[in-house]
């Protein structure tokens, strides 16, 4: 009795561990649909993993802001390196988000919302763009008006 018990428990097991293997390694991190995403790319409500957009259109750098430098705009939680960086930002918050919420700029043209590397930047007439990787941003920046249209046009649908 105890044996036949074990056997179903272990391939109760087996069969719930390839099922998580699956859902973990499988579907992680999937294209969404445009329809169907956060407005900002985020991780636990801090958009951009918590880097400093300031950072990245005043200085064309990135750095990770602090949580003691926080700020709740827009029903998310944005992070600073600086007290003059929160302030900038809350001054004028449209001159600094992210275009197309920091998702992938390349496939917001494929009406796609993936997320981006937020190591992956480019500024461009002061606005912030972000990418998955660095052929995405390539492809994205050599013919960049017409892009950024695309993208707008998928982006505001």
């Amino acid at each position: 009795m105890f044996g036949k018990l074990f056997k179903y428990l272990f391939y109760l097991a087996f069969f719930a561990a390839i099922i998580i293997v699956i859902a973990r390694f499988g579907f992680s991190v999937s294209y969404i649909p445009l329809k169907i995403h956060t407005k900002y790319f985020k991780q636990a409500n801090i958009v951009l993993n918590g880097y400093d957009v300031i950072k990245y259109i005043n200085e064309k750098k990135i750095q990770k802001g602090l949580s003691f430098y926080s700020l709740k705009w827009d029903e998310f939680n944005w992070l600073f390196s600086t007290s003059g960086n929160k302030k900038l930002f809350k001054s004028n918050p449209q001159k600094y988000i992210p275009q197309f919420g920091g998702y992938c700029g390349y496939l917001v043209t494929k009406n796609i919302a993936y997320p981006c590397d937020p190591k992956i930047f480019h500024v461009y007439k002061g606005k912030l763009y972000l990418f998955s990787s660095e052929s995405k941003k390539e492809a994205f920046i050599s013919d960049i008006d017409n892009q950024i249209a695309k993208a707008s046009l998928n982006w505001n649908k």
